[in-house]
């Protein structure tokens, strides 16, 4: 045995603040689950999550593992939204985003904010997990009144609160993530069967839940021998072991609903000819020709190993794209992204546990070392396109912040706790509900955004509503919009109220490589204003707008312009 958790009761008042925070970060994530605008990915996965309840997920790319299709999927079964079957040159490309994009065209207004509010909301339980997860763990590492801490700490990071509430598989990601190391830290504490079970379904929920996950598979074995070598237990760790993956492969085979597959001969030749998969993966493909694998996971994992290639993908970062990944992407992201207070916590944290680390070591493997492989994995990938795929991280961000507060004593902690935390509430007010927008006062905080990043850490197409919201309470008759994402100006506008500003996404769609507005108002997703989606010929296809500043910016993510010559409204910050 390697010892036992704190065994404090939990009193009254721990329950009472416990229950405080999860039902102030439910209410926070139910209001943003029907506030927030449809994000880009979102159309894609609901339709394949309601497929997957179908039995019918057939659709390419077939790269979303299956766990929030499993939990957020069900409602759209209710639901049943149009599936175009009807419109054979949309269904005859078999890609659920291009179908998706359909789908949404064929419902009314009311019937999309029905379906995307009633799918998004079973994943909320995904953050509320994480939080009282943070809670117990914390507790037992440092005391009572730290693991409420850090579960209000966490219940209040704007990237976390955003992107829980978003049919999504980030924060179901990281609620897998810190489970699993919280699982394989209790079996270290106490080596028993029920324990070793319990890791094999972490395992499991963990590869159902992202691709990139993967990793514990090579960490799982490692986790079960450890509980059981200092007291030699040769012959208890090596059934340990299996005894972890068996489960594992049991969960994942019956979250995917029993689908399974046997990679043929063909399969895997065409993989190691036409260089499909790195060979380090070579051999478990040819393990997959003799026992069968969940076609979902084993989907995913080739999409995500094709998609972190050298020779593909770019980053937009400090104002300009850059080719492949960039190992200090993710920590640009964490300076500008993480609020201030989260990051004076956090480095008073690690000073801490340094200072004390006697007192740390033998723990910190579980605690600590989990979100900087994750963080430092992710750093070397080639796929980064916002600070939410770093989001398994941010848990152990916030454990590691415990060392600090237990060094202080009396009053001198309240007071700090309690003016970080007030500091990290007021900057999370500041722009809720827009929270993927967020950047903190480092970067200038959201409206400046755009100097350092882009994509889903700022403009994920959510933000829609907020321009007709704008429009409305400026008394805009008519607005021109270049929107970046699959929402539709139908569901918040009238057709008199808007028009419709082609993108050049083809030759076809424009006249020029530079468009000259006419008088009048413009709502430019921040997406288009550097150029860097469009091909390199029209980059500079919205100088105009880019040189100039917006009156407004609609949830962040949108900018309005008024081009002179208009005379309706008078602007003001949404």
């Amino acid at each position: 045995m390697q010892g036992t958790p704190l065994s404090t009761g939990i009193g009254a008042r721990e329950r009472a603040a416990v229950a405080l925070i999860v039902l102030g970060l439910t209410a926070a994530l139910v209001y943003q689950a029907k506030r927030v605008g449809i994000t880009v990915d979102e159309p894609a996965h609901v339709l394949s999550g309601y497929l997957f309840w179908l039995g019918q997920d057939n659709l390419e790319p077939r790269d979303l593992p299956p766990l929030i299709k499993l939990v957020g999927g069900w409602p759209a079964r209710i639901l049943r939204p149009p599936i175009p079957v009807d419109v054979p040159n949309v269904w005859r490309t078999q890609n659920e985003w291009i179908i998706a994009g359909e789908m949404l065209g064929k419902m009314e207004p009311a019937e999309v904010d029905r379906l995307f509010f009633a799918c998004r909301l079973p994943l909320i339980v995904f953050p509320l997990l994480t939080a009282v997860i943070i809670w117990r763990w914390g507790r037992e590492l440092f005391a009572p009144w730290i693991g409420v801490l850090l579960a209000a700490i966490y219940a209040l990071e704007p990237t976390a609160l955003s992107h829980g509430a978003l049919y999504k598989n980030d924060a179901a990601a990281a609620f897998a993530y810190l489970w699993f190391w919280r699982r394989a830290w209790l079996l270290w504490r106490t080596p028993d069967h029920a324990r070793v079970a319990l890791l094999g379904v972490a395992l499991g929920v963990a590869l159902l839940a992202k691709i990139s996950l993967l990793i514990l598979l090579a960490i799982a074995p490692i986790a079960a021998t450890a509980a059981f070598l200092p007291a030699l237990r040769l012959k208890r760790a090596a059934v340990a072991i299996v005894c972890v993956l068996v489960v594992a492969y049991a969960v994942t085979v019956a979250g995917s609903g029993f689908k399974v597959i046997r990679l043929t001969e063909k399969t895997v030749a065409d993989y190691e000819t036409k260089g499909l998969l790195p060979s380090f993966a070579l051999p478990v493909a040819q393990l997959f020709r003799y026992v069968p694998v969940s076609e979902n996971v084993w989907n995913g994992m080739v999409s995500l190993l094709r998609s972190n290639r050298k020779d593909t993908g770019w980053v937009y970062a400090i104002g300009r794209l850059r080719d492949g990944g960039q190992p200090w992407y993710f920590a640009l992201a964490m300076g500008v992204k993480t609020p201030i207070a989260l990051q004076v916590l956090l480095l008073a944290g690690l000073i801490a546990a340094v200072i004390r680390w006697r007192h740390y070591v033998t723990t910190a493997i579980f605690w600590v070392a989990p979100g900087l492989l994750y963080f430092a994995l992710a750093s070397l990938s080639n796929l980064q396109l916002g600070f939410r795929l770093v989001l398994p991280a941010l848990p152990f961000a916030i454990l590691l912040c415990g060392p600090a507060l237990i060094a202080l004593r009396g009053r001198r902690a309240i007071i700090l706790a309690l003016g970080l935390c007030g500091w990290l509430a007021l900057e999370t007010a500041r722009t809720y509900p827009h929270g993927i927008a967020y950047f903190n006062q480092w970067a200038g905080g959201p409206a400046n955004g755009l100097r350092y990043l882009a994509d889903s850490n700022l403009d994920w197409g959510q933000s829609l509503g907020e321009v007709a919201r704008y429009c409305r309470g400026n008394g805009i008759p008519k607005i021109n919009i270049s929107y970046w994402g699959w929402d539709r100006p139908l569901r918040y506008f009238r057709p008199d109220e808007f028009e419709t500003l082609m993108a050049p996404w083809e030759k076809s769609y424009v006249n020029g490589q530079v468009y000259q507005p006419a008088p009048g108002y413009y709502a430019i997703s921040s997406q288009f204003l550097p150029g860097y989606v469009f091909g390199e010929d029209y980059h500079d296809y919205f100088q105009v707008f880019r040189e100039r500043k917006p009156i407004a910016q609609a949830g962040y993510s949108i900018y309005i312009y008024r081009i002179e010559g208009t005379t309706a409204g008078s602007p003001s910050q949404p």
